[in-house]
């Protein structure tokens, strides 16, 4: 399509035209796709919706695509994003992503974020993720969370995989936690 092949003309033509509900709706059909090839051009359009609604449509596929080629870039912008629905769908993709490639970049990441509800979902995934390649791994850094919620979700994300992969392992993995909460699950 023309925003594929002439990006730069497309963002200029989208920038052109007069705010309102049409060039909402283009930025959030073109931003997305954008941003896998062009990420610094699909974040010049999203910057141009004027309201968190539109800013939800493309947020975690924006995440999702700058994560690919600037990691650095990406939890940049997800930081910088209001609090609300916009941020958690960016943290969304941007936990998966994240952790799937760089998963000590992901934990590193997790750790500076405020304590909440978004926080806890992030780490959860991040367990998640990184168990299905690395589970003893993920599972000591589970370990060095400090209490609470995202640390038991994090406990039980890995433990879920673990029993699915080996669940041998998954046992001997909860019988080395503190007797309760966390070994019960």
């Amino acid at each position: 399509s023309w925003f594929q092949q002439e990006p730069e003309a497309a963002v200029r033509f989208v920038q052109g035209l007069p705010a309102g509900a049409e060039r909402n709706r283009l930025v959030q059909a073109v931003a997305g796709p954008l941003a896998y090839e062009r990420p610094e051009e699909a974040l010049r359009l999203v910057a141009l919706l004027p309201s968190a609604q539109g800013l939800n449509k493309v947020a975690g596929q924006v995440a999702n695509a700058l994560v690919r080629s600037d990691p650095q870039a990406a939890m940049a912008w997800v930081d910088a994003l209001p609090e609300g629905q916009a941020k958690h769908n960016a943290l969304q993709s941007l936990s998966w992503e994240l952790a799937e490639n760089a998963p000590a970049l992901a934990a590193a990441y997790a750790a500076t974020l405020p304590a909440g509800s978004a926080r806890d979902s992030f780490v959860s995934s991040v367990a998640s993720q990184w168990a299905d390649s690395d589970a003893a791994a993920a599972f000591d850094w589970a370990r060095g969370l400090p209490e609470g919620e995202a640390r038991q979700d994090a406990l039980d994300a890995i433990g879920e995989q673990l029993a699915s992969q080996d669940p041998q392992d998954a046992l001997r993995h909860a019988q080395s936690l503190p007797a309760g909460k966390e070994q019960n699950g």
